[in-house]
């Protein structure tokens, strides 16, 4: 939704894998890039992110990409208390 409504991107990506016990949900385009910081601390959608990656004991990074656009890295631990299982490896 944000690529859409505010990066004036031409492509974005979504990739989302395990490693080891975390979750990586990576979200990524070629827009036009983070808002200065002094805008950005008060971005109810960049905070609400964070905020949902804190309660599930995760972290959500937010970073300007080279040349242009935006990376939103949020990384997730499972743990079987969040009702996930993770299969065992044969």
């Amino acid at each position: 939704t944000s690529i859409s409504r505010h990066a004036n991107a031409s492509r974005g990506t979504v990739d989302i894998r395990l490693e080891g016990s975390v979750v990586v949900l990576e979200v990524a385009d070629d827009g036009v890039g983070l808002p200065p910081p002094r805008s950005r601390g008060s971005s109810l959608g960049l905070l609400g992110m964070g905020e949902r990656a804190r309660r599930l004991g995760g972290q959500c990074v937010v970073s300007q990409r080279d040349p242009t656009g935006t990376l939103v890295s949020v990384r997730v631990p499972l743990s079987r208390d969040q009702g996930v299982q993770l299969a065992d490896k044969p």
